[in-house]
Formats: structure tokens, sequence, C-alpha cells
């Protein structure tokens, strides 16, 4: 089991009331962040897939930005 479903199985149990209708709702979203009206709902074969190549292809050094300090961890952040 990966480590997410491990996470994903201990937050069900934490929170049931959450994860019901979670695909329901995970759908709807993905829907929405694709802007996919809702009768038409996205095949995840039309999502189209980028490399890491793809991805920084257009980063330069005029358009690359200087790392930003966020302050200290809160909650459980790990870094």
């Amino acid at each position: 089991m990966s480590d997410l479903q491990k996470y994903i199985d201990k937050r069900k149990r934490e929170n049931p009331d959450f994860w019901k209708d979670y695909e329901k709702r995970f759908e709807a979203f993905k829907n929405w962040i694709l802007r996919a009206p809702p009768d038409h709902p996205i095949d995840d074969s039309q999502i189209p897939e980028y490399s890491l190549d793809d991805l920084l292809k257009d980063v330069t050094a005029d358009n690359l930005h200087d790392e930003s300090d966020m302050g200290r961890p809160v909650g459980n952040e790990e870094w």
C-alpha cells in the first residue's frame, strides 16, 4: 500500500463525513478546473500529460523568480 493510500485511509477514519460522495465531488472539481460543462464530463484521456522538460522549457533567467521566504513551519509541515 502506498504512503498516499495510507494517508487517505487514515483521513477516512478520522473524518468519514468528508469522504461521503468524495468521488462525485472530485469529478465536479476536476470538471470545474478544466472548465467543462456539467453535462459534458471530461474523460481522463483528454487531459494532456506533460513531462518535466515540457513544463520547464519556457523557464528562463528573465522569468525565474527569487526564492520566497514562507516563514517558520506551522502545523505538521516537515521541511
